[in-house]
């Protein structure tokens, strides 16, 4: 870069090659000027001292430097409004975040809640299954022992009431009474029967086949 010449650039001065000196190019600048500037001014204490020189001097109107503060106070603006956007940016992302995360954990806590829930469902059902399998199981041990309580008919053929030749139909009223008040099983009437049978009623029972005989009905 070339070193700053004030007298040339005081030969065609503008407002733009004004705003762009640099510190040391305004001190330059304005000791060329005549401009008393003290070592411990400011870049823009300088530039003022300078800029109120070139009004006096009508260098420059008035008016340029005010549309110039006009536009750096805009510029400021637009930079200061792009950092609130960006911030605002910033911030809207990570609330979005933080959302985000609650619904992920909210999401996460509801699917442990449902599968929780699914879980004491199934083991209901598994308990209510077993009971249902114990009852089960209880009424067919209960089965198995009643059907396995055979009917002893030597115990209660001493109670079948001796057989009447003569007054068959009423001899047969007599006897279902008895089994029947005696919770004799019906299968086994034949062989109570048979124990009393005298005469042809026992020689009519002795033709029977097997199936025919163990059947009271026939």
């Amino acid at each position: 870069m070339s070193e700053f010449n004030p007298g040339e650039f005081m030969v065609e001065p503008t407002i733009e090659n004004f705003n762009s000196l640099r510190k040391d190019n305004l001190v330059t600048l304005a000791k060329h000027l005549g401009l008393e500037v003290r070592s411990t001014f400011r870049k823009r204490e300088v530039y003022d001292l300078i800029k109120e020189h070139f009004v006096k001097e009508k260098t420059f109107e008035q008016s340029v430097f005010m549309e110039q503060s006009i536009n750096t106070v805009e510029n400021t603006q637009i930079s200061e409004d792009s950092e609130i956007s960006e911030k605002d940016r910033q911030w809207q992302r990570e609330h979005e975040k933080v959302l985000w995360e609650r619904e992920r954990e909210k999401r996460e806590w509801e699917r442990e809640r449902i599968e929780k829930e699914r879980e004491f469902r199934l083991r209901e059902q598994e308990l209510e299954l077993r009971k249902l399998e114990l009852e089960v199981q209880a009424k067919g041990q209960n089965l198995r022992v009643n059907s396995g309580q055979k009917f002893d008919v030597t115990k209660h053929v001493r109670m079948v009431p001796p057989f009447q030749e003569r007054e068959v139909d009423q001899y047969f009223l007599h006897f279902e009474k008895i089994a029947t008040n005696c919770e004799w099983p019906k299968d086994s009437w034949t062989m109570l029967l048979q124990s009393v049978l005298v005469g042809k009623a026992r020689e009519i029972f002795s033709q029977l086949s097997v199936e025919l005989s163990a059947n009271y009905d026939t």
